[in-house]
């Protein structure tokens, strides 16, 4: 069985990166330059690591960690549709399941 992410297990609402990197770590911009949405397309599509765009745009000190703390923080943000883990687990029992989604991640 495969299911759509974005919309079907997930509500379809996300933080935006600047929220998260601006207001919830404060990191200060070295320039507007970054995390426009061909930025981050460009992470979605695995031609630039989230690691390498937050360097090049945040004064960040330890960029992996601030990596792990943003994800962490992302992920906080999404929430599962109400019952989704009863009705997996449920499924699960008879039909291997399958992610996929075709959003961006951004």
């Amino acid at each position: 069985m495969i299911f759509d992410l974005n919309g079907t297990l997930v509500v379809g609402e996300y933080p935006s990166w600047k929220y998260v990197l601006e207001e919830e770590l404060g990191l200060e911009r070295l320039s507007e330059r970054g995390f426009g949405l061909d930025d981050l397309r460009e992470v979605a599509r695995g031609r630039l690591t989230l690691k390498d765009l937050i360097a090049e745009t945040f004064n960040v000190k330890d960029p992996e960690k601030t990596v792990e703390n943003a994800v962490r923080i992302y992920i906080s943000k999404v929430r599962l549709r109400p019952e989704a883990k009863r009705v997996l687990s449920i499924l699960n029992e008879k039909y291997p399941l399958i992610l996929c989604s075709d959003t961006t991640g951004v």
